[in-house]
């Protein structure tokens, strides 16, 4: 047996929506990892340090006294420069891992920037950090500082992993569940699509049994909207969709949730059926109107397509988020000016988190955003924004602190994006003149 602790440490300093939306939801990974690893055997402790808050010393001490083994961490774009910090703080003795989307791309820019460092998973982890907790070094779908090149492990099956407890669900705004992994699509702006599909795995779902089971579970513990944070849903089986939708109205449980979905999955008939198994909200990337945007990324979708998948969703009385990327480097003021026409056609309380950070790029573990703009007056419109967005983080920064409920985190979620759009707004009409 071994004692393996898996940590997420805090994101790095964010907007102040992302604070809302990430900070009280429930971190799937390690605790998906920490249920496989106990049901081998082995003494797992999980720690969301987002929830929890430990100033990184104390954590630090806590994990080098605790006589663990393995000493897992999860990295993504978001908590790269804190979590670094944490790990460089591990002493001699346990195993440091890191997994997570950031590990899994750069594994080598982790072994550069942590000496304390060992083994990074690439892709799915359950099966490699069960091996390396069995006790085995070299291990498939992992690479360490002297064999950086990993061989690939099959996809996980989602239905043979034990279920989850969901231990501090109380302690959560929003109950979430993961019901598939990986994505058809390679859009160059999503590090998500790329996690899985570098690592040679394609789009893979539980069976529509194990997700009615899995919701059943969660309304008997919770009466708040349901997430479900796949970032493909539908994925190639719109078929699994709609026979969740169908058990869920034929046995139950009476619940709310919300999704992704691409534009092009909007069916009418699936989702008056997903609306009637209690479907409330979906997530729609949009990112731009102009086709040279969504050509130069890759992102196979038509705005035609957007506008009939909002249709439909307005006829059902299904509620939407629009995510929206409007700049990027080679960005015109005209295509942001439409943009923002878009937005505010659809309601600026309906955007998505953070349009402050532009096109991201995630050529290293830290993502960078646009610098280097070919239109001038894109650029000042981009620097004054970012200048807003420090401001509302001061103004808003008590009450992100204080919003308890999944009903207080809504109404301050559209009163923060009103602002934002409403000042974007502003910001383009003063260029244009």
């Amino acid at each position: 047996m071994s004692r393996v602790a898996l940590i997420f440490e805090r994101f790095d300093p964010v907007s102040p929506v992302l604070r809302i939306l990430t900070a009280r939801v429930e971190k799937l990974g390690i605790e998906t990892l920490g249920a496989v690893l106990a049901c081998r055997g082995h003494e797992v402790t999980v720690i969301d340090n987002e929830l929890e808050g430990m100033p990184a010393a104390s954590l630090a001490a806590s994990l080098n006294d605790g006589g663990f083994d393995i000493v897992g961490f999860s990295l993504n774009s978001g908590n790269v420069d804190s979590t670094l910090a944490l790990a460089r703080q591990i002493g001699p003795g346990p195993l440091v891992v890191f997994g997570g989307v950031a590990a899994s791309l750069h594994p080598s820019q982790v072994f550069e920037e942590c000496p304390r460092a060992d083994v990074v998973v690439v892709g799915e982890g359950e099966t490699p950090l069960s091996l390396l907790a069995d006790g085995l070094r070299e291990v498939p779908g992992t690479v360490t500082r002297d064999s950086q090149v990993p061989v690939p492990m099959p996809p996980v099956d989602l239905d043979s992993l034990p279920p989850l407890p969901h231990r501090r669900l109380e302690s959560y705004q929003q109950p979430t569940i993961s019901t598939s992994r990986g994505c058809r699509f390679a859009c160059d702006y999503c590090a998500e699509s790329r996690f899985l599909r570098e690592a040679r795995v394609r789009w893979h779902g539980c069976s529509a049994e194990r997700v009615i089971e899995e919701l059943r579970r969660l309304a008997q513990r919770s009466s708040g909207n349901v997430w479900i944070v796949d970032g493909d849903f539908i994925g190639p089986q719109p078929e699994r969709a709609a026979a969740i939708a169908q058990g869920i109205l034929r046995e139950g449980p009476a619940l709310r949730f919300e999704m992704d979905a691409r534009a092009a999955d909007v069916e009418e008939d699936l989702f008056r059926l997903l609306r009637d198994a209690g479907l409330g909200r979906v997530f729609i990337g949009v990112e731009s109107l102009s086709t040279n945007f969504l050509r130069r990324v890759r992102k196979a979708v038509q705005p035609v397509e957007v506008y009939r998948a909002l249709a439909i969703l307005k006829r059902l009385g299904i509620g939407f988020t629009i995510g929206m990327i409007p700049f990027s480097e080679e960005a015109t003021l005209e295509e942001l000016a439409a943009d923002v026409r878009f937005m505010e056609e659809q309601g600026f309380e309906n955007l998505g988190s953070d349009l402050f950070s532009g096109l991201k790029h995630y050529d290293g573990l830290r993502a960078r955003i646009p610098s280097r703009f070919v239109d001038e007056r894109v650029a000042r419109v981009f620097a004054d924004f970012r200048a807003f967005e420090k401001r509302l983080a001061w103004c808003y920064g008590a009450r992100v602190q204080s919003c308890r409920t999944a009903i207080e985190r809504q109404q301050l979620v559209y009163e923060i994006n009103n602002a934002v759009g409403l000042e974007l707004k502003r910001l383009v009409e003063a260029e244009l003149g």
